[in-house]
């Protein structure tokens, strides 16, 4: 059944890179998309300040079941990558220190098989 299932790769940062890459978050998923990658433009926003980001994340809730893919949640990441590479991360490659997300509840699959 899971092969039948069609599969989409969303892009959201480059692992490593010959020669320059971009200096942000912002500028690397505009640079992905240039290239032809998905990047989820149609929920991707950058804010200048705190106010903005928690208004966009309640605004979300609300729109979140009619994107035209599953998701349950936001990431929040540090915009300037050398502040994220100095900010590293703690423990586990999970514990990242600039990353946080807006994690919501599942909605229920439309049936059981």
């Amino acid at each position: 059944m899971t092969a039948q299932r069609p599969l989409t790769a969303y892009c959201y940062g480059i692992v490593d890179a010959d020669g320059h890459s971009p200096a942000t978050q912002w500028e690397t998923l505009h640079y992905l998309h240039e290239l032809g990658f998905l990047t989820a433009r149609d929920v991707i926003r950058r804010f200048d300040s705190l106010d903005e980001l928690i208004g966009y994340l309640q605004a979300f809730e609300v729109r979140r079941h009619s994107l035209p893919y599953e998701m349950d949640g936001l990431v929040i990441k540090v915009d300037d990558l050398a502040t994220y590479r100095d900010l590293g991360v703690v423990g586990r490659a999970r514990a990242a220190r600039w990353l946080t997300s807006s994690r919501r509840k599942r909605r229920p699959p439309a049936c059981w098989t």
